[in-house]
């Protein structure tokens, strides 16, 4: 399973560098077994590599690699993007498409205030679901995924600790309460498949 998801990945990372570049073709070759990641920079490539090393998958190198890709990145590909994945399961010949669109609030308060209000009609925060990129990564990890969240997010947040912009300290502090919302829930959300 974990070489399927390594080429998917390679597959997939590769096409949106391609379209990314304008290139009808890439005018590099490379050639393995043991996975790969493309993106557009080096510490982006570096945070999927860290995650096939360390034994995780595809899916785990993928959701690391867009991570820090939504750092160094930031305007070509930002954390609240609405990002799609598609991977192919060699064994039972299938594509997987999961849709990181966004989805409405988990908060049973949030929830309550829509049934009363409706989406705000000219916009506004409220009006924002839940940021798709980040969506989907939980959702990616959960169901494909061989590591926590705060493994996959741990190459961002060094480059986030390392300063830079001036958002990357809010961005450091939200990352890390969605590890500690992970740690506190009760269950495992990783699955092995």
């Amino acid at each position: 399973m974990k070489d399927v998801l390594r080429t998917s990945l390679f597959a997939f990372l590769t096409m949106i560098l391609c379209l990314h570049a304008g290139a009808e073709k890439p005018e590099w070759h490379a050639s393995g077994t043991g996975g790969a990641v493309a993106a557009e920079n080096p510490k982006a490539v570096a945070a999927g590599i860290e995650m096939l090393e360390k034994g995780g998958n595809a899916v785990d190198a993928a959701v690391a690699t867009m991570l820090v890709a939504s750092i160094m990145d930031y305007g070509m590909f930002c954390i609240g993007a609405e990002v799609p994945f598609m991977i192919y399961d060699a064994k039972k010949k299938e594509v997987k498409t999961l849709s990181g669109l966004g989805g409405a609030p988990l908060n049973k308060d949030s929830i309550k205030w829509y049934y009363e209000h409706a989406i705000p009609e000219h916009g506004g925060i409220k009006a924002v679901p839940v940021p798709g990129a980040v969506g989907l990564f939980f959702d990616s990890l959960s169901v494909y995924g061989t590591m926590d969240f705060a493994t996959v997010v741990a190459p961002a947040l060094r480059v986030l600790d390392g300063g830079g912009k001036e958002w990357y300290d809010e961005l450091a502090a939200t990352f890390r309460k969605l590890v500690e919302a992970e740690r506190a829930r009760k269950g495992s959300r990783v699955q092995n498949l």
